[in-house]
């Protein structure tokens, strides 16, 4: 059995935002591709933040936006001055396959990338091979406005 810690990291944006908490994913395979990566991890992290009380109502749709947000929402918050997360949603569960795909197309078009013990994959068809205690990041750089 193969583990990966999977920890999701975003610089700039708005600041004290709650980041996602790390999950474990594993695999039968020392051998897995990126896109098996990512939706083993987004699905932790979906099933984890929907698991949660409403103590915070909307807290887990702000976690998520905050990491897999498409370019064009980050350039329209910037427009109106500061990258600012949607608080004001009733709660609603995350679905799950909007989410992966929100990650995979945010992969995809290099909204984030991801390091796996070091190296950083570039496809999401490219393989890599997890030791049984994997480190893996999904780095995610927000531009910063104003100045």
């Amino acid at each position: 059995m193969y583990s990966a810690d999977v920890e999701t990291i975003c610089f700039g944006g708005e600041e004290g935002t709650d980041r996602l908490e790390s999950v474990t994913v594993t695999f039968d395979t020392e051998t897995i591709s990126v896109r098996e990566l990512i939706e083993q991890a987004v699905t932790q992290q979906v099933y984890m933040l929907n698991a949660r009380t409403v103590q915070n109502e909307t807290g887990h749709h702000r976690r998520m936006q905050r990491q897999y947000l498409s370019d064009q929402d980050v350039e329209q918050l910037a427009s109106e001055g500061r990258i600012l997360f949607n608080d004001k949603l009733e709660y609603q569960p995350l679905d799950l396959q909007t989410c992966i795909n929100a990650a995979m197309e945010g992969f995809r078009r290099r909204r984030f990338f991801i390091a796996v013990n070091g190296t950083r994959p570039g496809s999401l068809n490219e393989e890599v091979v997890l030791m049984p205690d994997s480190r893996v990041q999904f780095i995610r750089l927000i531009p910063l406005t104003g100045g």
